[in-house]
């Protein structure tokens, strides 16, 4: 994706649900330390033609996690198809993320939220990406795409229609394939349970 201008194209009504969604991120995680802003140069009818990445840095304090949350806005201004129509993905990095990270993070997320309505491949939970490596997560070539709690979707306040979190994992082969097998739930369960961590984008492999 080219940075460029699309306020001619008179995607108005899209610009304004984009930021209705990133209000609504406001008011689940607060402030992003930044956005990375992605427009598509050549513009288009069937996908979303601009994409912010917010990068919500971690929270000081005792008991606080160090991690970054990263979420696309602007997916959800084009209705997917499947059973999840209005979505936007998210993923959590461990530590700060670096200034030189988040272009090539933001551009991967970005390319990703065209896939559903560039390639007729809707993201919905228990979904398994191949050949996907994410930025940081070089030696993942999997991703998969799960509600943001595991077991119950989390919906942006705020949306109407309500914008559900899809949560990004990055695995390797051998733990795409636990998942393919169990399904998401139960394979993370499981991973998790033999310490994974997944936001962790220097961990190995946890299965052989």
């Amino acid at each position: 994706m080219v940075l460029r201008t699309i306020s001619k194209w008179g995607f108005m009504e899209s610009e304004s649900k984009l930021e209705k969604v990133v209000t609504g991120y406001k008011l689940w995680l607060g402030e992003p330390g930044d956005i990375v802003v992605k427009r598509r140069a050549q513009p288009s009818t069937m996908a979303p033609n601009e994409i912010h990445v917010l990068f919500f840095p971690p929270i000081d304090g005792d008991g606080e996690d160090n991690i970054t949350t990263v979420a696309t806005a602007g997916m959800s201004v084009v209705a997917q198809p499947g059973s999840y129509p209005y979505v936007e993905l998210g993923l959590e990095l461990k530590g700060n993320c670096a200034a030189s990270e988040r272009g090539p993070i933001a551009t991967c997320l970005a390319d990703l939220a065209s896939v559903p309505f560039l390639h007729n491949r809707p993201f919905e939970p228990n979904l398994i990406l191949e050949d996907v490596t994410i930025p940081l997560f070089a030696n993942m070539h999997f991703a998969l795409v799960t509600r943001w709690d595991r077991v119950s979707d989390i919906k942006l306040p705020d949306t109407d229609p309500p914008v559900i979190i899809l949560r990004l994992t990055p695995l390797y082969k051998a733990e795409a394939d636990l998942a393919g097998q169990m399904g998401d739930v139960k394979a993370l369960t499981f991973l998790e349970g033999k310490g994974m961590d997944r936001a962790d984008f220097n961990r190995g492999s946890i299965l052989p």
